[in-house]
């Protein structure tokens, strides 16, 4: 069984051409990609867009991974269309790697359970699994940050259909300051198939980030739903 690489699941995948859509094709097998409610796809029709997917792309090439899709935040999507920001925050990232495309997962439980567990060693060799209480490994994490890097949170939760973890950002950018983002991994199986669903949002608080990784568990469900 493939493992993709724990450091490569944080990061962006590469844009595969012809990819771009609502159903992609995994080794054959088809696979329905539904955008969370109230976020809209970006389309590579669309020159700003496609832009931003022709950078990202570029940018995780490297990580070996593909990725089939990307939703936003609806009005964030059509703000930043015209304009009036640089980037919609609220993102959901649908990827796999190059090896899981023709790769059959014979027992989704086991993979998910894996995969759960080498981020669990991840987190013991960052020190943040020490921490017990959920809350307060978000919160050390977010104390710990610096500008222009990123801090393990951890493994968030962990089920028969997904696994969940978590990592705090924070970038200085030219117009608004210092940012400090929330990205969130899961990691879940379809049809036989490896997929990594990505959730970036703005940190607020612990108790939103949690708020979000319910949003990110209801996406799973929608995914599952969509592909019996």
């Amino acid at each position: 069984m493939h493992i993709l690489r724990i450091g490569a699941i944080f990061v962006l995948a590469a844009v595969a051409s012809g990819a771009w859509a609502a159903e992609v094709s995994m080794g054959g097998v088809s696979i329905k990609l539904p955008a969370p409610a109230g976020f809209c796809d970006l389309s590579p029709g669309h020159p700003v867009d496609n832009r931003a997917l022709t950078v990202f792309g570029a940018a995780s090439e490297k990580e070996a991974g593909r990725l089939f899709g990307i939703s936003a935040h609806c009005q964030q999507l059509a703000d930043w269309r015209a304009g009036k920001r640089p980037l919609p925050d609220d993102r959901v990232h649908f990827q796999t790697s190059i090896a899981n495309m023709t790769e059959v997962v014979a027992s989704p439980k086991a993979f998910i359970h894996t995969m759960c567990a080498l981020l669990r060693a991840k987190g013991n060799e960052f020190g943040s699994a020490a921490v017990p209480d959920v809350k307060s490994k978000i919160e050390g994490a977010v104390a710990n940050v610096k500008v222009n890097s990123q801090e393990f949170v951890g493994v968030m939760a962990e089920d028969d259909t997904a696994c969940y973890a978590a990592r705090i950002m924070k970038m200085r950018t030219p117009t608004d300051g210092d940012k400090t983002h929330l990205h969130l991994t899961s990691i879940t199986v379809l049809k036989n198939k490896g997929i990594y669903v990505f959730r970036y949002a703005p940190y607020t608080s612990a108790d939103a980030t949690l708020g979000v990784l319910g949003k990110l568990k209801d996406t799973i469900a929608a995914l599952h739903a969509a592909n019996k």
